[in-house]
């Protein structure tokens, strides 16, 4: 069985805006004219959207409506078909370019102008890609995500090596396919380079993985479950079980004594254990013995606060005083008296001599202190701040302090008044002590009884995190010799990779490839090294070349080999700057050798397809033009 064959037979758009072109075997050209000789009319006339026009045919999904390659001109476009033939069965898909969600219509015979009245099989965009690639023979295989699902190969995601877009197809083999290992798994599943075997054991692993990691979980929410209650080992959890048993145990003898003695006649005798009536009185007096004493320390606290709310107000009017005393002596040192300002007689220089040694100007006598001087014993300004500073604080902390105890109290009284409400309900159905005891103990017994329960709840937990445990070790003992089996289906063929190199090595020489000298396909990427250099490497102007390069690389390998690489290829134009003129000439030259036929003997029919969108034109290529476009007067769609 050879590679699948999948030749596009033709392109048709219904609607105001259209278009009908039909494809051959070989080489087929859609080329960009010029008008009046401006490139510039060569861009945006519709060559990428014949290659959008393919993919949307063959199921491709768009991101949005939004995003919808054709949602300028939604309402001008109707109706899309392609027709294929697909391994010598022709098929038409009918679709939508108005509703780019709904479902496809498939047929089983050429495009005629009464095709809309025969009857078609509905097909959803889900589906699509199953029955086209069961065409192809190409199986739908899944491959592993990191943390354990799966995702299908779908026809889209394969279609992007052998459909080149715009966009998508010079920046890199397989560009903008995330994760980079997806590109890897393309390839090898294609060229068959990685065994068909390991992609069926890529769900394996995934369950295996999944199972794993679930059962993990399970484990440490166990693990910390049993943590939380002091048991995190099943010997812990016997102990636990073991010591509940015996309080147990000790509860129901106390139980069975005080219940001989009722049937005995006996009341409780003074130095056993009191009954429920007992312990409600003695959680009272406890209950309002701490409401005193909380009282006791709240009112104490309440006279601390006064105090130093009266030292802080002291220091407060010390430092006012001290402030109106500076600022006195700072007014009065400032003002040079002519008269006295006591009795406002003029200020002799005899007066003014008696002030200088202390004496009063007047009478003669010494001036021991006046009213606007400042007391030498008074205290400085820094130390009546520093005072008040701590004052504050310890007056912040005894605030805090009396509004926790009053909380405290609060809650005391409100416990105190439930306690006494509880007494006064249980000593108007007063029984005897005994019958009180009982009672008391009958509850002890229920209490232990359920902690019993609860431990051996724990120790079935124990024993059963044991079994998760071992579970788990299987589980993942499984999975690791799954991911073995997978890493060894998963190895390059060496015959087969040697094969793509050959093809690659091929192609670089036919088109001339600036610098060459070798080739290598790397192991484990499946991505080719030139001359040494990872092919991203070789220049700017050279990476597309070598991309489409390794694309055509693929196709000959279709050719030569069984692979599940369709013998078909859809190349667009280049970008500006994607491949330089003299790139984009020797490109042009490898495809004009194709076509004429080298490598065929006789008349053998070609069992190959290339499609290509192009600005730039060789003579020897003229033959294989199909349509030529322009812009703006022959558009593709018109």
């Amino acid at each position: 069985m050879g590679s699948p064959s999948l030749v596009v037979r033709r392109v048709k758009v219904d609607g105001k805006l259209g278009c009908d072109l039909k494809f051959t075997r070989g080489l087929n050209i859609v080329r960009a004219v010029p008008t009046d000789g401006a490139p510039i009319s060569t861009n945006k006339c519709g060559k990428t959207a014949l290659v959008e026009l393919i993919q949307h045919g063959l199921g491709r999904r768009a991101p949005s409506k939004e995003k919808f390659f054709l949602q300028p001109i939604a309402e001008c476009v109707k109706t899309l078909w392609l027709e294929a033939e697909v391994n010598g069965k022709v098929v038409l898909v009918e679709r939508s370019l108005q509703e780019i969600y709904s479902t496809l219509k498939m047929r089983w015979e050429p495009y005629h102008d009464e095709i809309q009245q025969t009857r078609a099989d509905i097909v959803s965009v889900e589906e699509f890609s199953q029955v086209f690639l069961d065409l192809m023979s190409v199986p739908e295989v899944s491959v592993k995500t990191h943390i354990g699902d799966t995702v299908k190969l779908t026809l889209p995601n394969l279609m992007r090596a052998f459909v080149l877009h715009q966009e998508d197809s010079f920046g890199g083999i397989l560009d903008k396919m995330l994760p980079e290992v997806r590109r890897t798994q393309v390839i090898g599943f294609l060229t068959k380079i990685i065994s068909p075997e390991a992609f069926e054991l890529e769900p394996r692993v995934a369950t295996a993985q999944r199972e794993a990691d679930l059962q993990d979980a399970s484990v440490q929410h166990v693990m910390a479950f049993l943590a939380d209650q002091g048991v995190a080992t099943s010997s812990k959890a016997e102990e636990r079980l073991a010591e509940a048993e015996m309080e147990l145990r000790q509860a129901q003898r106390n139980q069975s004594q005080i219940e001989k003695q009722l049937r005995e006649g006996i009341d409780a005798p003074s130095g056993q254990q009191g009954g429920k009536l007992d312990d409600l009185r003695r959680r009272l007096l406890d209950a309002k013995e701490e409401a005193a004493k909380s009282g006791r320390s709240l009112a104490a606290l309440s006279d601390e606060e006064t105090r130093l709310r009266e030292v802080l107000a002291s220091l407060q009017t010390d430092q006012q005083k001290l402030r109106r005393l500076r600022a006195s002596s700072d007014v009065l040192s400032s003002i040079d008296f002519k008269i006295c300002p006591r009795c406002l007689q003029g200020l002799t220089s005899e007066m003014r001599l008696r002030e200088e040694y202390a004496r009063c100007s007047l009478c003669n006598r010494p001036l021991n202190r006046t009213s606007d001087a400042f007391p030498r014993t008074a205290p400085s300004p820094e130390y009546i701040e520093s005072q008040t500073q701590e004052t504050n604080q310890v007056l912040l902390q005894v605030e805090q302090e009396i509004a926790a105890l009053r909380e405290r109290c609060d809650r005391v009284t409100a416990q105190v008044a439930d306690l006494e409400a509880q007494v006064n309900e249980a000593t108007q159905s007063y029984i005897s002590p005994a019958m009180d005891a009982l009672l008391a103990h009958t509850a002890e017994v229920a209490l232990k009884q359920s902690n019993r329960d609860v431990a051996k709840a724990l120790l079935e937990q124990a024993r059963a995190l044991e079994k998760m445990r071992d579970r788990l070790a299987a589980l993942r003992d499984d999975q690791a010799r799954l991911e073995d089996q997978l890493r060894k289906a998963s190895r390059a063929s060496s015959q087969r990779l040697e094969l793509l190199r050959h093809q690659y090595e091929a192609v670089l020489s036919a088109i001339d490839f600036p610098g060459f000298e070798n080739c290598e396909i790397k192991r484990d990427t499946l991505f080719p090294y030139i001359s040494g250099r990872l092919y991203i490497h070789v220049g700017t102007a050279l990476k597309g070349l070598a991309t489409v390069a390794y694309h055509l690389a693929l196709l000959r390998l279709a050719q030569a080999t069984d692979t599940f690489m369709p013998k078909m290829l859809v190349i667009d134009s280049p970008a500006h700057g994607d491949l330089n003129e003299d790139s984009h000439d020797k490109l042009l030259r490898y495809l004009a050798q194709l076509a004429s036929g080298a490598g065929h003997s006789g008349d053998e029919p070609l069992d190959w397809q290339i499609i290509l969108t192009t600005r730039r034109m060789l003579p020897q290529l003229e033959p294989f033009v199909v349509e030529s476009v322009s812009s703006p007067g022959r558009m593709l769609l018109r």
